[in-house]
């Protein structure tokens, strides 16, 4: 075994002079019957050249003859039969992961004993008498103190480091062998000089690799898990290495929550400026490879502390049970980075904070993400932008601000996440606080759902998700409030959209002369939309709709304390429905215009079961309906309201449990569960119309998880007193039913 100088049956005695900063490391074995005997082991200084002396030398020493060496080169060496030495001066090295080998035959009267002798570079500030140098096989073992590593060193059984410091040479790898546990506790893995390292490798699920308050830094690949290879790392910093994680290929379930991978309390940073990678010049690892995709566009600093790819199924980033993971740079060393990179993958994001970087998370090549859960304690903290390019989202109580944009680009139409019925892109019960959700489509197959989310000054933009057989926009029950920096909600090219039951509202100061910001709702391009049942308030323009809105209901919305109520940028309307029966009415609140602006043609306005149509031209504040409100209608009936989902016909709203183990609501019309006044603030009305909820807890959540409220349904009217509440955005719940609620 070719392990440490000081368990070596065969040894050489060094000088106190090495050259050029090596030091040597001598492994012995005879070839004749009789042993060479050497001397103990004394370090040396790193200097110049270095001597070996034979032990037990009586003047019988005929000869050295140095047969080969690899590696390594020497200017020259010299023999001393007297003294029993051998000088080697001016040592090169060849193999450009600092280690090389010295073969050499020594004639003791006639006896030829063969010797070994492996030399390894000596850097920074060389090695002491307890260090251990560790070169191909480490034995099953617990280490300590200082560790030198070259090459590939092959880790078996069960090995583990305890508060030690392990230096490996130019990549050099650590491989867990197959059935392996290699530990590591309050230790430093490390380069040992200059060119970094190429960490832990992990070939397949047998092996595991355990750390546990480490640090793991400047290597290529601090830990690349292959084919199912166990890791779990708790409380550990991985900082300055051009990918901390890569997990590859993982196909099958593991151990902990359906992964192999298992991060819990961990630091993702960067200590130093990271502007390149120093990879040694001879090293078959190209940087470069890892950087690839429409995510690699934004990545500027070329850095991922974790890249996820190549058809991984099961990956989890994070547990709800676990302490929150941290990717964090307060010094501004990694702006240009993105914190996690996935690639034709699905992952499980969870319990994690993002901050000071470039970018979040970026996704790509029909990727899978499930970024949070139904579990609150399952949130992520995102304060640096999050992109995905041809991906499905299930996005859920996540928190995004500071800056945390999300930006979605051409959504996938497929399942978010394995065994649960949502297909497309999901989006429910975040808050995205000063920030905006901005979704591009590709006009192809996409259900995209965002429901009961809060944007406190947060605002979003759709564009290009029109329907094709199952896919369309959804938008429903989201809380819109504060100052956005744009206009709170603008939607591009969206047919047969629902926006509906949302609440929309504007506390800025507003010049009060109906011009073009803020608008609550700017709808450009949209046909066959349904609007439906939505609070409207103080806004310039509470809706505004511009190009072609053939065949769009706007019906059941309310309007308060806007300039325009609803503004009429020359859309054309012409093949709108010509009766409406039934329907509750839009209403206007303290509106200085209701209806303004001008339409491109001819208009069917119903109110009751009057007919009044308009020519094209001006319209001004509308007057006459006898019951003090207007409705645009399009349908005898109000509108069904079902949440598009799992059936063809877009009829049910996930009926069963996801794979975070929580039943959302079934909501099959809004006449289920009724809340007033929303914004509230001081006493909240449910109207509770069904038995079913009957002894149900009404329970009422903070936007940060945390219950704060509950009290016993019954059906029929059920008040309760919001006036104790801080102003802000909360969750309310009842058995299957989910709402978003504002309290002023």
């Amino acid at each position: 075994m070719k392990k440490c100088i000081q368990q070596c049956s065969n040894r050489l005695k060094l000088s106190k002079k090495l050259a050029y900063s090596l030091f040597i490391l001598v492994i012995g074995g005879g070839i004749s019957a009789q042993t060479c005997q050497l001397d103990d082991y004394t370090l040396a200084a790193c200097n110049d050249e270095a001597v070996y002396t034979i032990s037990n030398y009586t003047g019988n020493l005929n000869n050295v003859t140095p047969v080969s060496s690899s590696g390594l080169t020497y200017a020259a060496w010299t023999f001393n039969p007297t003294l029993g030495t051998i000088t080697f001066q001016s040592f090169l090295f060849s193999d450009y992961k600092g280690f090389g080998t010295i073969i050499f035959d020594i004639d003791l009267g006639g006896t030829i004993c063969r010797m070994v002798v492996k030399v390894g570079e000596c850097c920074q500030d060389g090695p002491s008498p307890a260090d251990v140098f560790i070169e191909e096989v480490v034995p099953s073992n617990t280490y300590s103190g200082i560790i030198w590593m070259y090459g590939d060193c092959q880790l078996t059984n069960s090995t583990e480091f305890v508060s030690a410091e392990v230096l490996s040479a130019p990549d050099a790898r650590l491989i867990v062998q197959t059935g392996a546990l290699v530990k590591g506790d309050n230790t430093i893995f490390t380069k040992m000089c200059e060119y970094a390292w190429d960490g832990f490798y992990l070939a397949n699920a047998t092996c595991q690799l355990e750390l546990e308050e480490c640090y793991l830094s400047e290597a290529i690949r601090g830990v690349y898990s292959y084919n199912n290879g166990e890791l779990t790392a708790v409380k550990t910093n991985f900082y300055d290495n051009l990918i901390s994680l890569l997990v590859e290929e993982h196909t099958t379930w593991g151990p902990h929550y359906r992964s192999h991978i298992v991060l819990d309390g961990n630091t993702f940073s960067f200590n130093r400026l990271f502007n390149y990678f120093n990879v040694h010049p001879s090293s078959p690892i190209i940087p470069s490879d890892f950087f690839q995709g429409d995510c690699s566009i934004i990545n500027s600093g070329y850095s991922i502390p974790i890249l996820i790819r190549d058809n991984c199924t099961e990956v989890n980033i994070g547990h709800r049970t676990l302490a929150m993971n941290t990717f964090e740079d307060p010094y501004g060393y990694a702006v240009d980075i993105t914190w996690l990179e996935i690639h034709d993958s699905y992952v499980k994001i969870r319990t994690n904070s993002f901050d000071d970087a470039n970018i979040s998370i970026c996704s790509d090549d029909d990727s899978r993400i499930a970024l949070g859960g139904a579990n609150i304690a399952t949130v992520n903290l995102i304060k640096t932008p999050m992109i995905t390019y041809n991906t499905a989202h299930h996005i859920e109580n996540n928190r995004f601000s500071d800056g945390g944009h999300l930006e979605i680009n051409t959504p996938y139409h497929a399942l978010a996440t394995p065994g649960t019925p949502f297909t497309g892109s999901y989006i429910y019960t975040n808050d995205f606080d000063g920030v905006r959700l901005e979704v591009i489509g590709n006009n192809a197959l996409t259900q995209f759902k965002v429901l009961n989310n809060s944007f406190p000054d947060g605002w979003a933009r759709f564009a290009d998700l029109n329907d094709n057989t199952n896919g369309r926009l959804i938008f429903n029950d989201n809380v819109m409030t504060g100052e956005p920096s744009f206009n709170t909600l603008t939607v591009y090219r969206c047919d047969k959209m629902v926006i509906g039951n949302n609440t929309l509202s504007y506390s800025g100061t507003l010049p009060w002369n109906g011009s073009a910001s803020p608008i609550g709702m700017d709808l450009n391009d949209v046909k066959e939309a349904v609007v439906l049942r939505n609070n409207i308030d103080d806004f310039e323009r509470g809706i505004e709709v511009n190009y072609d809105a053939t065949g769009t209901q706007f019906t059941c919305n309310d309007f308060s304390n806007c300039y325009y109520g609803f503004y009429l940028n020359n859309p054309s309307m012409s093949s709108q429905p010509a009766t409406g029966l039934n329907c509750n009415m839009n209403s206007w609140v303290g509106c200085a215009t209701n209806i303004g602006g001008s339409p491109a043609n001819a208009i069917s306005w119903v109110w009751d079961n009057t007919v009044i149509t308009l020519d094209p031209g001006s319209v001004s504040n509308i007057t006459g309906n006898p019951f003090g409100n207007t409705i645009i209608c399009g349908n005898q009936t109000i509108p069904s309201f079902k949440f598009a989902g799992n059936g063809v016909d877009n009829s049910t709203y996930n009926s069963g449990n996801d794979e975070f183990g929580s039943k959302h609501l079934e909501k099959g019309t809004t006449s289920a569960i009724q809340l007033f006044p929303n914004p509230v603030s001081d006493v909240l009305n449910l109207d509770i119309p069904e038995i079913q909820y009957d002894g149900e807890l009404i329970n009422i959540y903070s936007s940060t998880g945390h219950l704060v409220l509950a009290k016993a349904a019954q059906k029929g009217i059920n008040t309760i007193n919001m006036t104790k509440l801080p102003s802000g955005v909360y969750l309310i719940r009842i058995s299957d039913f989910s709402s978003m609620l504002v309290k002023k």
